[in-house]
């Protein structure tokens, strides 16, 4: 593991390790927490780069819809976020967004990210947010974990993450985020090896906080010589300080020489063009460690980038911002190190009295003995200036931190807004509001706000009255659901902010798959399904750019496949094409069986499938554009290859299912079928319907010899 603790921009892009090794196989789902987030990295540069999409071109729409078809594919992509430095979310709603507010004032700031594979299970944790700048222009530290059934030395401190994730944020995690953490779980049980290695996975938030963790694992018949603390953000420095507070837990424990070293590396403030001066609080300039019996001093960490790490060749004079958390000690034979996202401040190491909660972090403590203590020493970033003496009169030697970002309320009442699956029919969607009527003390309202904000729909109002549901349960019409379907967001005001807060719109997860691909394109017409089976037009095309005035968008479905000639009133042409699809509906199913649980719900089930194309013929039976019995025949051909696809070939462990997932398509298709047959009992005859029964029993007959 410890090959893995990477100094980000030392030695290469956090971005690089995001990439998979091929023998991991297909990525099945990810699972991730951050305190802050930027929804464009997400979209255009970090979710790309996980699924392996290559270049990514965000005005291009086939690189939008490619993105969107592979998060479909995936079991879960969740993002967990703390909720107060929220700044939208990414576009598509096939990413489940939860902002979370801890109680008693606590952040999330753990930076987890938990990736699924086939045939492995990486865990990535440090100090890097979800944006640009932590994943490719911050100094950053993390470590990469990775386990395989032939690689399992990293298995138990995964499963201990996991663990640990659930215990800290059960509260706030989805059902299909514990299920997939749970999935996880078990696989895992299978790899995990007997190594007892000197490494652990760090949990803070809890009644066992960092520094006493870290404690813990110093070994007791040995004293620490040095303390290297390397933090971006640090907390007033008094008697109840956290440098005082940890070195009276030392001393306690009775593990720290007398006059042992304390080094404190911090962000770098710019003194002249050249030289830079470390930056602290300002009662630093008085704090003399000398009174706890240390020798302390700070050093500048040098931003200063090297040409060659970067690439872009000489005269490049860029700058890095340190945002990396690193503590280590140091004795005559042991090194004990700390690398993950708690700064050295009260809330971050859990300085704080008992009754109270420091920040839910997350991060790796490693010990090593002997020359094995160099890999941690590797990882101290370089300094650069003066080294400040912490003696009582370092004030006129240290810059003082920029002021921190006035914290924006939140409505922590709400604790959900999703649309899910009406209760009466499953084919339409609903808004679910889940509150928290016990914390409501005054009005609020929640409303979908378009481009014109003085057209605000309001969806939903409640006050204070204890009586009102916990759970909200709001029909909408067509525009309504479309206009939240394009904004992903919804506008919360209350008694605090009367302006409002936007809040994220999630998907029920076995809602996902009846979501279109592209809100603004709708779902494919039938003429176009056909056509992508009959592998005349690609499956991006099957969802066209939206037309903007003034802007040029590549050809959409329609010019694909119009002839010139309007043929979709042509019963025998339309039968016709469609018995020139069926290959390729059979092709496609074949490798569906092959897909992950959610590939082979969005093959079976989704916009692009047998069931969405039995809705479209459907649709031209009920309009009278298609007649009953050329509709039947195509319904009967549909059935019939579900039919035989039960006997495809799947991937073991998906067995079940594929079959669970053909079950529901063939009883959707043949409630279709029923209802035709129902309203066109005169014209559909009982000799159709003996027919339509052996067709389906010959499809699968014939796939069984």
């Amino acid at each position: 593991m410890t090959k893995s603790a990477t100094k980000h921009g030392e030695h290469r892009k956090l971005t690089d390790r995001l990439l998979p090794e091929p023998s991991f196989g297909r990525l099945r789902g990810i699972l991730a927490t951050t305190y802050e987030m930027q929804p464009e990295f997400v979209e255009t540069d970090f979710l790309p780069t996980l699924l392996g999409l290559g270049a990514w071109d965000d005005r291009n729409w086939t690189s939008r819809i490619s993105l969107e078809k592979s998060l479909a594919e995936l079991e879960l992509a969740c993002i967990m976020i703390d909720a107060r430095p929220y700044r939208g979310r990414p576009r598509s709603l096939q990413l489940e967004l939860r902002p979370v507010v801890p109680d008693r004032g606590r952040l999330l700031h753990a930076k987890v990210l938990l990736m699924v594979y086939e045939e492995a299970i990486r865990l990535i944790v440090g100090s890097a947010n979800l944006t640009e700048f932590g994943y490719r222009k911050n100094r950053e530290v993390v470590a990469v974990l990775t386990a395989t059934a032939t690689r399992s030395s990293d298995a138990r401190l995964i499963s201990n993450a996991i663990e640990g994730l659930k215990a800290q944020l059960t509260d706030w995690m989805s059902p299909s985020a514990t299920q997939f953490c749970e999935q996880a779980m078990q696989r895992l049980v299978t790899w995990k090896s007997d190594d007892d290695s000197e490494q652990w996975f760090s949990w803070g938030g809890d009644t066992n906080p960092v520094y006493r963790q870290m404690i813990e694992k110093w070994p007791p018949h040995e004293k620490i010589d040095r303390i290297t603390i390397v933090s971006p953000f640090w907390s007033e420095e008094t008697t109840d300080g956290p440098i005082s507070r940890f070195v009276a837990a030392l001393r306690s424990a009775d593990i720290l020489s007398h006059g042992a070293e304390l080094s404190l590396l911090t962000e770098a403030a710019p003194e002249t063009e050249s030289t830079y001066r470390p930056q602290l609080p300002s009662t630093f300039g008085t704090f003399d460690a000398r009174a706890l019996g240390i020798q302390a001093s700070a050093s500048a960490v040098d931003p200063r980038v090297p040409p060659e790490e970067v690439e872009l060749g000489e005269g490049f004079t860029g700058i890095r911002s340190l945002h990396a958390k690193y503590v280590l000690l140091e004795g005559n034979t042991t090194a004990l190190a700390y690398l993950g996202s708690a700064n050295f401040t009260n809330r971050g190491w859990g300085f704080i009295p008992d009754a109270e909660r420091a920040n839910i972090e997350a991060g790796i403590i490693l010990r090593r003995i002997g020359k094995d203590r160099t890999v941690l020493n590797a990882l101290l970033p370089t300094t650069t200036g003066n080294l400040v003496p912490l003696e009582g009169a370092a004030s006129g030697w240290l810059a003082l931190p920029d002021s921190s970002p006035e914290e924006l309320p939140w409505p922590v009442f709400i604790r959900d807004v999703l649309l899910e699956p009406s209760e009466i029919d499953g084919s339409v969607l609903e808004l679910i509001v889940v509150t928290d009527q016990t914390i409501i003390s005054g009005a609020w309202r929640i409303e979908v706000v378009g481009v014109d904000q003085a057209l605000a729909l309001v969806l939903l109002t409640g006050d204070a009255d204890a009586s009102q549901p916990a759970r909200h349960r709001i029909p909408l019409d067509d525009e309504t659901l479309l206009q939240l379907l394009q904004e992903r967001e919804v506008n919360v005001s209350w008694w605090q902010c009367e302006s409002g807060r936007s809040f994220p719109l999630n998907v029920a997860s076995h809602a996902r798959v009846s979501l279109p691909i592209s809100p603004e394109s709708g779902q494919p017409a039938e003429q176009n399904l056909i056509a992508y089976y009959q592998s005349r037009i690609s499956w991006e095309d099957l969802f066209p750019e939206p037309k903007v005035p003034g802007k040029d968008s590549h050809d959409s479905p329609d010019t694909v496949v119009k002839s010139g000639v309007d043929t979709s009133m042509i019963q025998s042409y339309v039968v016709r094409e469609f018995v020139e699809a069926l290959t390729g509906i059979n092709k496609d199913l074949k490798s569906a069986a092959k897909a992950s649980r959610a590939g082979m719900r969005l093959a079976l089930l989704g916009s692009v499938s047998p069931t969405a194309l039995a809705r479209r013929i459907m649709e031209a039976a009920q309009t009278g554009t298609r007649s009953p019995t050329a509709s039947g025949f195509q319904l009967v051909e549909i059935l019939g290859a579900l039919a035989a696809a039960r006997k495809y070939e799947t991937a073991e462990a998906f067995h079940d299912d594929w079959l669970r997932n053909l079950r529901e398509a063939t009883d959707t298709i043949q409630k279709m079928m029923d209802g035709l047959i129902s309203q066109h009992s005169t014209t559909l005859s009982s000799d159709f319907q003996r027919y339509a029964r052996t067709v389906r029993k010959h499809h699968l007959a014939s796939h069984n010899d």
